[in-house]
């Protein structure tokens, strides 16, 4: 019998011991004693089935020994209740399991970080470009430079998207045309005799205009767009229209504060049209899923440059105004908090939030600063 003995490892729930064990003699002869030295805990209100059990999971039979079933010296034996389901085990293969770790980590340097490097290092070549533009000496030089610059960023975003398939590094590098669309604003304004303040709506209004040739790069594009159109392009095309009837920088504030306050109204209309959920009503939600997302997009990027317009024109008519136009600054921001509950998502809600806040906290030092002045 000693010449058959196996030296194994005997795995319980709590502990594990290492023993010699005959090996001619059955299983089943062998597991009460095994309870017994691995301190088993009993069953609760039923005789558990005890058996022995090899790496991998195969039950070793009770009528058998442990030779006869080919296990040899250094062998590891589970001891395991049989009438309850085995538990998975906590790791099956080690090596798996480290690099499951290892893939589930982030930072990867994969095709897609290469792609966002890439298009950082565009973005902020394009801003260096326009940093270079004002610093040229010759207007019509510093004009034509940043335009062609901006046209062919707007041509390599429009390549991107529609050759490569790359739409949101098209959509990445055709806004990052804008400064160089700002820049040649004001060069094409100067070179048309305009000064002082007009000069702000004619940049603001080729931003706006490179915003929309920056469509041509696709869908990715058009929330962003959006939002460069409420920041920007309508209310330099409402500045220059009351430029041209002899308004001031106060009188206009007024106009844009108002126009956005109602267009904010509006943005969730203008939202639902330009996403195309008013004409889909016979697809399943699973296909409407992207029009509603678009949707929410250009709510969003509306709401979020409407609400700049209202800040920055809420600050100017507390800090230069008079008393009628700081009226006005609490009437805008009272408005715009009220609507904040007409919207269910924080990037909705929170610039006209903020758009208020920022009106309030203006008047706040208007009154502040008066105050100082009187004493």
């Amino acid at each position: 019998m000693a010449d058959n003995a196996c030296s194994v490892t005997v795995v319980g729930s709590r502990t594990r011991v290492d023993v010699s064990l005959p090996g001619g003699l059955p299983v089943s002869e062998l597991v009460w004693d095994l309870v017994d030295l691995v301190a088993e805990p009993e069953g609760e209100g039923r005789v558990p089935r005890w058996g022995l059990v090899r790496t991998g999971g195969r039950v070793l039979s009770g009528e058998r020994g442990l030779a006869e079933q080919g296990v040899t010296d250094g062998s590891m034996l589970f001891l395991r209740d049989l009438a309850r389901p085995p538990e998975p085990p906590a790791i099956d293969d080690y090596a798996e399991a480290v690099a499951l770790a290892v893939d589930a980590r982030g930072g990867r340097w994969t095709a897609a970080s290469r792609e966002r490097v890439l298009l950082a290092v565009a973005v902020g070549w394009a801003l260096v470009a326009s940093a270079f533009a004002l610093r040229l000496d010759g207007l019509a030089l510093r004009t034509v430079t940043a335009l062609c610059g901006a046209a062919l960023l707007v041509l390599a975003g429009t390549l991107a998207a529609r050759r490569w398939g790359r739409g949101g590094v098209g959509a990445t590098l055709a806004l990052s045309s804008l400064p160089l669309w700002g820049v040649g604003g004001m060069g094409a304004g100067l070179l048309a005799g305009l000064s002082g303040l007009p000069l702000y709506p004619a940049a603001a209004g080729f931003v706006g205009l490179g915003a929309v040739f920056a469509l041509f790069a696709g869908e990715t594009a058009r929330a962003p767009v959006a939002g460069v159109l409420s920041a920007l392009g309508a209310p330099a095309a409402v500045a220059a229209l009351c430029l041209a009837l002899g308004a001031g920088p106060v009188q206009i504030a007024s106009v844009l504060a108002t126009l956005a306050l109602v267009g904010v109204r509006f943005a969730p209309r203008l939202a639902v049209r330009l996403a195309g959920l008013g004409s889909q009503r016979s697809l399943s939600p699973l296909a409407l899923r992207p029009h509603v997302d678009a949707g929410h997009s250009l709510l969003a990027a509306m709401v979020a440059g409407a609400a700049l317009v209202m800040a920055a024109s809420c600050v100017l008519l507390a800090l230069d105004g008079g008393w009628y136009e700081r009226g006005l600054v609490a009437a805008v921001a009272l408005g715009a908090a009220t609507q904040v509950r007409h919207f269910r998502f924080a990037l909705e809600a929170a610039p006209l939030a903020l758009a208020a806040l920022a009106g309030l906290g203006a008047l706040e030092l208007a009154g502040l600063r008066y105050l100082w002045a009187g004493s």
